[in-house]
């Protein structure tokens, strides 16, 4: 059992809640916060009574990704650089990936560099009003070390992702809602997490198996042909046909058009 105060984990309403707890270090990585953080991912995968995920921050930073402290003293340089994004940042990226539930970043404030990568990762960001989004990483020198290069330009488009990564720019919660980076502006902290899981609990309130489905369908089109893509629908929705859920909604909705 890996012990961290780092991140903190809770269950509200069969949606898991993710907390980075560093804020005295801006919630930037440690070793021992991204291992605790892959194992409450495991968690949220595999206990079937959560139905969704929640990744936010402590204090008013949400996520500041890797240490200044550590890369400027050369802690975190050449093959420890690569070994740390490979061994701990990237097991995260990866686990994200075959995270077939919903997930959602509460962005309580800064989202840098790292961080905002994290914030990718999820499906859905709603920030507050005074949150704050950039990509860091050329300022140092450096390219987007934990996906960045490969989602932005997936959500805001090319020309956008290519202004934030070359030339550091930060954003507001306005334009991060105009350029499609984020779904929703809550007013402060206070109502963040309960916004987070009003948006979820819409989702959740269907059928488990249709929404993860559903979720792969949308990421796997990406890299897929028209054809692949419906060969796959045409299963899935034999699958789902057959289940009792299916024909009690059907049941319903067809009594409901008669009425």
């Amino acid at each position: 059992m890996i012990m961290s105060k780092e991140v903190l984990f809770e269950v509200e309403d069969n949606i898991g809640i993710i907390t980075i707890n560093r804020p005295n270090e801006n919630n930037a990585f440690s070793k021992s916060m991204l291992a605790k953080w892959l194992q409450y991912l495991k968690t949220v995968k595999e206990d079937d009574s959560i139905k969704a995920m929640i990744l936010t921050g402590k204090g008013k930073v949400f996520c500041t990704g890797g240490s200044i402290k550590e890369m400027a003293n050369g802690e975190l340089s050449g093959w420890k650089m690569k070994k740390f994004l490979t061994d701990f940042v990237h097991k995260i990226a990866l686990e994200m990936k075959t995270l077939y539930k919903p997930t959602l970043a509460a962005i309580n404030g800064y989202a840098i560099g790292a961080g905002l990568d994290m914030a990718l990762m999820c499906d859905f960001r709603i920030a507050v009003e005074n949150a704050v989004f950039g990509e860091s990483y050329i300022k140092l020198g450096l390219v987007a070390g934990d996906g960045g290069c490969f989602l932005l330009p997936r959500i805001i488009g090319v020309p956008r992702a290519l202004e934030l990564l070359l030339t550091s720019r930060f954003i507001g919660s306005d334009t991060a809602l105009d350029w499609g980076l984020i779904n929703l502006i809550v007013p402060d902290n206070e109502k963040l997490l309960s916004e987070s899981i009003k948006f979820l609990k819409n989702i959740t309130q269907f059928p488990d198996e249709a929404v993860k489905l559903m979720k792969q369908l949308v990421y796997n089109s990406l890299n897929e042909n028209f054809e692949e893509h419906l060969s796959k629908v045409s299963s899935h929705m034999g699958m789902l046909s057959q289940r009792d859920e299916f024909y009690n909604n059907a049941k319903k909705l067809l009594k409901k058009i008669s009425s």
